[in-house]
């Protein structure tokens, strides 16, 4: 998959992460986010990217993701 054509597919990709780790109700969901979040991590190693800009892109784009989950997993704990 190429970077420049599938723009919106790859926006889409991190959107919908994004809304299945912020989804988690219990452990169960989260260990599903965890996987989810792995996947697309794997994912996004596939992608071919023509300049410095998209790479980088791509490793905030799960950056900010792990965030997410991170502070998903610490809210989950204290409920």
């Amino acid at each position: 998959m190429n970077f420049d054509t599938n723009v919106d597919k790859i926006f889409d990709i991190s959107k919908k992460a994004h809304a299945v780790v912020m989804s988690c109700k219990n452990q169960y969901h989260l260990e599903g986010a965890i996987n989810y979040v792995n996947i697309v991590e794997n994912f996004y190693t596939t992608i071919k990217c023509t300049d410095n800009m998209q790479r980088r892109y791509l490793v905030k784009s799960i950056e900010n993701i792990r965030k997410v989950l991170k502070i998903q997993t610490r809210k989950l704990r204290t409920v």
